[in-house]
């Protein structure tokens, strides 16, 4: 994963970052609680990725997460639901790591799009580079949001801690309204998990 080291770094250098297990899972603790943050602020990132993420190692090598560049940001009056009646709707910024139910979207009278849960997937996505492996949903043969069903993931190496692993299932789940009843179930598991390796 290449994320913005913000601390130890030339000016506007970017470094190559392999994060050692404990590293990515609390990377991917953090990633959880920024985006529980901005939904219970009414706030829908709907452009998360790596190149939007600052990183910043304190002394001890423990990683700060800062998640940044919020100009595709759903923060209206509508709340989390986006009214989706045209196709010059814009409905995110990067199409490779938009959710299923936002990709799938059919514009139409009345049609609405619930970001809720949107930015979970992408940090499921996002997971997969923490772990050291690549993100099938920008490698050449990626999978594709609108068709791919959760067996097409690639498994996450043994070494990726077993609540982790679940995490990032729940995350990457098509269905989310049946897996996950609420944004908050992933960041569940994943207090547990810190509170394990910290």
């Amino acid at each position: 994963m290449t994320l913005k080291i913000t601390t130890n770094a030339p000016c506007g250098s970017t470094w190559r970052c392999v994060p050692d297990r404990m590293q990515a899972s609390l990377m991917l603790l953090q990633l959880m609680e920024g985006v529980d943050h901005l939904c219970g602020q009414g706030i829908a990132h709907r452009d998360l990725k790596s190149d939007n993420v600052l990183l910043e190692f304190d002394c001890a090598g423990c990683p700060r997460l800062v998640i940044t560049d919020f100009g595709c940001c759903l923060a209206e009056d509508f709340g989390l639901k986006l009214p989706f009646n045209s196709r010059w709707v814009g409905i995110g910024g990067n199409p490779c790591l938009l959710a299923p139910e936002v990709a799938t979207a059919v514009p139409g009278p009345g049609v609405t799009i619930d970001y809720s849960k949107a930015d979970c997937w992408a940090v499921g996505a996002i997971a997969y580079e923490l772990f050291s492996q690549p993100n099938h949903f920008y490698s050449s043969q990626r999978l594709e949001i609108h068709s791919c069903q959760e067996r097409q993931l690639p498994p996450l190496p043994d070494s990726v801690p077993d609540d982790a692993q679940l995490v990032v299932r729940l995350l990457l789940c098509r269905n989310n309204h049946k897996a996950m009843p609420s944004h908050k179930q992933p960041l569940i598991y994943l207090c547990t998990l810190g509170k394990a390796t910290g």
